[in-house]
C-alpha cells in the first residue's frame, strides 16, 4: 500500500472520538508499509521515519498529537528566525517544526549517534543546512563524559544518563554543560529552550550558569519528571513563572481548531505537581498571553 494513501485514510477516518477503532486500524495498515518511510508529515516538511519505533510511528498517522501543546508554543511564542535549542532533540521532530513553521535556528543537542544522524538526515531531506546544527553530545552540569543508558526496548525517549532497570547497553557520550556551549557557539539569546532529558533536568540547569535569566532565555519548556521541587525553586528564583501543560487528544484538537478556538494548552501553576511546564519570565508579554488562553 502507498504511505500516502494509508495516511488519508486514516486522517479522513470518519470516527474521530473512536479511538480504540482507529488504534485497530493502524496497526492493521502498519502491516502493509515498508518499515523506513520519507514522508512529507506536512506541506514542505518531510522527514524520515522508522515505524518499528513507537515515537516515529505515532508520528506518521498523527504529527499532531506529539506533544502539542510543545507545538502551540513553537507556533505561538518563537519569534521569526529566533534561536532555539532542543536539549534531548530525539530524531528532531520540535526542531524541524521550528524551522519549517518559523524559519528558526535551531541546536539539537542529541547524544545517540543514531538519532543525531536521523536529525542531519531531516536537514538533508529538507535542504535546512544553514538553519541547523547537530550537536552530538549530552547536556550536563560539568562537560568531559558519561555513560547513556540504552533503553533495551523501542522506545527511543527513553535512553538516558541516569541507570534504567531494563537497560543492557551503554555507550560513552560526550557531555557539555550549556553555558559553555553556548558562549563556544556564539549564542546571545535563546527564544526558546526546550529540555526533554529524562530525568537530567536540574543538572541541566545547573549547566546553565549565569545565563540562565530572563534576558538570556525567553522562553524554557521543562519536563520535570525527577527533582521537581528543587527544578521548580531554581527557576522561580531567577524570575520565571510556570505554567501547567494539559494534554489533547487528536478528536479534541481538530474539533478545536475547527471552532477556531485559542485551545488552552496551558494552566497557571503555583506548584509543581504535575509534569511539562512552560516557564517564562514574570510579568513578560508570554506570561499575559499564556494567561490570556487559559480563559478560553
Amino acid at each position: 500500500m502507498k504511505p500516502a494513501l494509508a495516511r488519508r485514510l486514516i486522517r479522513n477516518y470518519g470516527f474521530e472520538r473512536a479511538r480504540f477503532l482507529r488504534s485497530k486500524l493502524r496497526r492493521l495498515l502498519n502491516l502493509f508499509l515498508d518499515r523506513e518511510q520519507d514522508i512529507e508529515i506536512v506541506r514542505g516538511l518531510k522527514l524520515h521515519l522508522d515505524l518499528d519505533i513507537p515515537n516515529q510511528n505515532e508520528d506518521f498517522w498523527y504529527y499532531e498529537e506529539h506533544e502539542p501543546e510543545l507545538q502551540w508554543l513553537i507556533r505561538n511564542l518563537l519569534p521569526p528566525a529566533g534561536t532555539m535549542v532542543d536539549a534531548g532533540a530525539n530524531f528532531g521532530f520540535f526542531g524541524m517544526v521550528a524551522m519549517h513553521c518559523r524559519a528558526a535556528r535551531v541546536h539539537f543537542i542529541e547524544p545517540h549517534p543514531r538519532l543525531a544522524a536521523s536529525i542531519r538526515r531531516h536537514l538533508s531531506l529538507n535542504f535546512y543546512g544553514p538553519l541547523g546544527k547537530v550537536h552530538e553530545l549530552a547536556a550536563s552540569d560539568a562537560n568531559g563524559s558519561a555513560v547513556l543508558n540504552i533503553n533495551a526496548g523501542k522506545n527511543d525517549g527513553c535512553h538516558s544518563l541516569l541507570p534504567l532497570k531494563n537497560s543492557r547497553e551503554s555507550l560513552s557520550v560526550p557531555c557539555r554543560r550549556l553555558e559553555d556551549l553556548f558562549r563556544e557557539e556564539g549564542i546571545a539569546h535563546v527564544d526558546l529552550l526546550k529540555m526533554d532529558v529524562e530525568n537530567h533536568d536540574l543538572n541541566v540547569l545547573h549547566g546553565l550558569g549565569e545565563f540562565l535569566q530572563p534576558r538570556n532565555i525567553s522562553v524554557l519548556f521543562v519536563e520535570m519528571n525527577s527533582d521537581r521541587q528543587a527544578c521548580w525553586d531554581w527557576l522561580s528564583a531567577r524570575g520565571y513563572v510556570a505554567f501547567e501543560t494539559r494534554r489533547f487528544y487528536i478528536d479534541a484538537l481538530r474539533r478545536e481548531y475547527r471552532q477556531g478556538n485559542l485551545t488552552p494548552f496551558y494552566a497557571p501553576a503555583s506548584a509543581p505537581t504535575g509534569k511539562d511546564y512552560v516557564w517564562v519570565p514574570k510579568d513578560s508579554p508570554a506570561a499575559t498571553l499564556l494567561n490570556q488562553v487559559v480563559r478560553y
